[in-house]
């Protein structure tokens, strides 16, 4: 009988914890996610389809990568991108708003380690990113800056 009303207790503790309104510490990322949707929403508010920024990624790559670009889009594609100098440049190695964007959601999605994100407060584009998606693994992190973006048109 004592083992029980222990029991019931016990259970009757936990569904009363259950009600109190408190879950815990929320989850950054889930912070991030959020900020991510409204940072894109405000974005694809202003229809820019036809944009030219800066790109500058860190990472532990080829330093050419690492180099600032200018990234040139139309219609939403890039169709060009060149160094400072102008010289010109594989487009696939770069991004259009839109992607920094896909590349945000994708590290949230798997569950990044660290992700530290600044958009632009007028544009809401991102302006910066630090990507760790696993503390266990080194040199895997991703950074990038995008800056000076200019409509075209």
């Amino acid at each position: 009988m004592r083992v029980r009303r222990h029991f019931l207790g016990t259970a009757l503790l936990a569904l009363l914890g259950l009600g109190c309104g408190t879950t815990g510490p929320s989850d950054p990322l889930e912070d991030e996610r959020e900020r991510l949707q409204q940072a894109r929403a405000q974005w694809r508010s202003l229809g820019i389809a036809d944009y030219r920024f800066t790109f500058q990624r860190s990472c532990f790559c080829a330093p050419s990568l690492r180099e600032p670009a200018l990234v040139n889009v139309l219609r939403g594609d890039i169709v060009s991108v060149e160094d400072m100098a102008g010289a010109p440049q594989d487009p696939g190695l770069y991004y259009t708003v839109e992607q920094l964007f896909e590349v945000i959601e994708d590290a949230i999605d798997q569950g990044a380690a660290r992700l530290s994100v600044t958009y632009d407060p007028g544009l809401g584009y991102p302006t910066s990113a630090f990507i760790d998606r696993s503390e266990m693994i080194a040199d895997e992190e991703l950074g990038f800056e995008a800056s000076r973006l200019e409509q075209l048109r």
